[in-house]
């Protein structure tokens, strides 16, 4: 479940079968799990890495916290979503969009993949009242 407060900041916790150990290496492996392009230090606290999918994507993150077994933080440095117009924008403000919708045959099919599995899973909020708590 991710949780958005009133400074823009968000946590979430996701249950998957595999040692807490596990857990923390595919995260802090960001090139196993998110992108071979992502450049930069992902597995130091202070390191600092950038990851951009064509003009869609671009961020900048620096590791804030690395407890192993336990815990990985980020801080967004620098960051650019064009979710097609905006739509990720309007599901947090409105209750009402997609994701990650694709547009065309430019999104990995991996990525669109799991954005379709994590919509038929989770269900999403519907309107602005469950703007702050969205399940993904």
């Amino acid at each position: 479940m991710m949780q958005v407060d009133q400074d823009r900041n968000f946590s979430t916790t996701i249950s998957v079968d595999r040692t807490p150990q596990e857990a923390f290496d595919a995260v802090i492996n960001v090139r196993g799990w998110w992108s071979q392009e992502v450049a930069g230090v992902t597995d130091q606290v202070g390191g600092e890495f950038d990851y951009h999918f064509k003009d869609v994507h671009r961020c900048r993150m620096r590791v804030t916290e690395l407890v192993p077994g336990r815990k990985v933080a980020w801080h967004v440095l620098d960051n650019y979503f064009d979710f097609i117009g905006g739509s990720l924008r309007n599901l947090i403000n409105t209750g009402e969009g997609q994701p990650n919708p694709v547009e065309d045959e430019s999104v990995p099919a991996h990525q669109h993949a799991a954005t379709v599995l994590r919509t038929e899973r989770s269900p999403q909020p519907t309107g602005p009242a469950d703007a702050e708590t969205i399940s993904v």
